[in-house]
């Protein structure tokens, strides 16, 4: 499979992650009453309430030990942990949207996240609007447009930015007003990175590579290797969701991600030293901060 999923040169930021299973295993709700109730980001005990960098050096995002996450931000703690989990609630309903259709009478997946996302307090609205989004439907009723934007950041970073919006022009503009004020570019960084299909399984020990090959081939999976207990597979990226619902209805086991991504290519990756990492997680920040990002990937590795 080459340099992908396991290389140590593949960063990527994600807000749409439906996965938990960072907070160490602990069951979603206690998980929750700790967040809220310490409202501290540490990454040293498994509490870390950041979105994580996924993908990076033995996939590291569900453990919370990457340098990246390490960078200490001065945020307000307790409403930034409560966003946090509120942002893996919506993006569970919106995954199971995509996957299994907008009817949580018909969509037992849906229905599920639907009911964790009542015990954690996400709003009648908000539950409405992953559902939506999971259907590429804006809260109003339009369609949502995916938007890809190329730029160069500081210290020879290059971002693929990638943003679901119902008003292009709006988002354009947002992003490359970030981007500018910090001393970027929007400019092509697309021939620095490959674009993949990638899904990922939840965490299980009953199927293995083996056991899921045949099947994984079958429905025009290119590749399929494992991470931590994880199948994950690799596709054509027009091919990414129809694989993903043959594999979870064939495997027997549940899909957490299905998505397209961007991976750079080895000889354009640049390497930062510590200051230059917090600059460069500080524009970061201020991306994620946009309603309309979805996944953030950028040729940079950790000092």
């Amino acid at each position: 499979m080459g340099p992908w999923p396991h290389s140590q040169q593949y960063q990527t930021y994600t807000t749409a992650s439906a996965n938990f299973e960072y907070i160490e295993g602990v069951p979603w709700q206690v998980a929750y009453e700790k967040i809220i109730n310490s409202g501290v980001n540490n990454a040293g005990n498994g509490w870390d309430t950041r979105i994580q960098p996924e993908g990076f050096a033995y996939h590291y995002s569900n453990a919370g030990h990457s340098k990246w996450a390490k960078i200490k931000h001065d945020k307000g703690k307790a409403d930034v942990a409560k966003s946090r989990v509120r942002t893996h609630l919506s993006a569970d309903i919106i995954m199971a949207s995509k996957l299994g259709g907008p009817d949580p009478t018909m969509n037992s997946r849906l229905a599920h996240a639907i009911a964790v996302a009542k015990k954690g307090q996400l709003s009648k609205t908000a539950i409405e609007h992953a559902i939506a989004k999971g259907q590429g439907i804006s809260p109003s009723g339009q369609a949502l447009d995916n938007v890809i934007i190329e730029a160069m950041l500081p210290h020879g970073v290059a971002a693929m930015i990638e943003c679901q919006t119902d008003n292009k022009a709006r988002t354009l503009t947002s992003i490359r007003n970030i981007i500018t004020k910090a001393g970027g570019t929007v400019t092509p960084t697309a021939f620095m990175f490959e674009k993949k299909g990638r899904i990922s399984f939840e965490e299980q020990e009953k199927i293995g590579v083996e056991d899921a090959l045949e099947d994984a081939i079958e429905a025009g999976a290119l590749d399929i290797a494992a991470e931590e207990n994880r199948l994950v597979v690799e596709t054509e990226p027009a091919d990414v969701m129809a694989v993903a619902q043959k594999l979870q209805s064939k495997l027997g086991i549940q899909v957490e991600k299905a998505e397209v991504v961007y991976m750079p290519n080895e000889d354009s990756m640049v390497s930062l030293s510590t200051q230059q990492e917090e600059e460069v997680q500080a524009i970061l920040d201020l991306l994620e901060e946009d309603p309309s990002l979805q996944n953030l990937y950028i040729n940079a590795e950790p000092a």
